[in-house]
């Protein structure tokens, strides 16, 4: 399957490493003609040539050796800046309206059955002195969707206390995973990102995340928690 917005961000990087090269091969070629002339003004002749091309040669490796080895923020890479595919025909609204078309992809998304119409999904935009965010929250689960993974539910019980064993698998049930990376899928489509955490550089179109309701989860978490250990113990 082709991702739009993978192919939109390849093409991007490539412009950008492409805009470069020609940047220092600009740079280069500025250099290794200056070189020429001053054996030009010399007198030098075609051996003159030769060792400028020498000279020119052994600056252009110190400086990509030099260019190499330091260190460049993850900001600065083109290919760390990440664009959802509906990103560029989005670009003048406000996150309120970007808010408004999460949530109609959302519903469309749910007549079409690519996402449990059941759901209760609540999508809430904030503005605030850093700039704006987007949360997707899932306030109803229909009981015959589990949320959780029972090994994984068995797992804490069994661990609750004691040195710490986190589970290696999935928590959440196949179902509810799927549907929690379609409504992701859907968040991430007008997003921007090109944070940097090793440097703390955040440079987002907006903030937020997708999850579930905390009361829901708690209470779905309670329940099928003790259906997982009454299921083994009857085993």
């Amino acid at each position: 399957m082709i991702i739009l917005a993978d192919v939109l961000h390849r093409r991007r990087v490539a412009t950008a490493t492409a805009e470069l090269e020609a940047l220092l091969k600009a740079d280069n070629d500025k250099r290794r003609s200056a070189l020429h002339d001053s054996a030009d003004r010399a007198g030098a002749g075609l051996a003159g040539h030769i060792i400028a091309d020498a000279i020119a040669n052994m600056e252009e490796a110190e400086r990509e050796k030099e260019r190499a080895s330091r260190y460049v923020p993850a900001y600065c890479d083109p290919d760390n800046d990440r664009r959802g595919a509906k990103y560029e025909g989005t670009r003048g609204l406000s996150t309120k309206e970007i808010a408004a078309r999460i949530r109609a992809d959302i519903k469309a998304a749910q007549a079409a059955g690519t996402l449990d119409a059941r759901l209760k999904i609540s999508t809430r935009c904030e503005y605030f002195s850093g700039g704006s965010s987007i949360d997707c929250r899932i306030t109803r689960i229909p009981d015959d969707l589990p949320l959780y993974n029972p090994d994984f539910l068995r797992h804490e019980a069994e661990h609750a206390t004691g040195p710490f064993n986190p589970f290696r698998g999935e928590h959440h049930s196949p179902q509810f995973a799927e549907a929690l990376a379609t409504i992701k899928a859907i968040h991430a489509a007008y997003n921007r990102d090109n944070s940097d955490s090793m440097t703390d550089y955040f440079c987002v179109r907006y903030y937020g995340d997708v999850g579930t309701d905390w009361q829901v989860d708690r209470d779905r978490r309670k329940a099928e928690t003790a259906a997982a250990l009454s299921a083994e113990a009857k085993a």
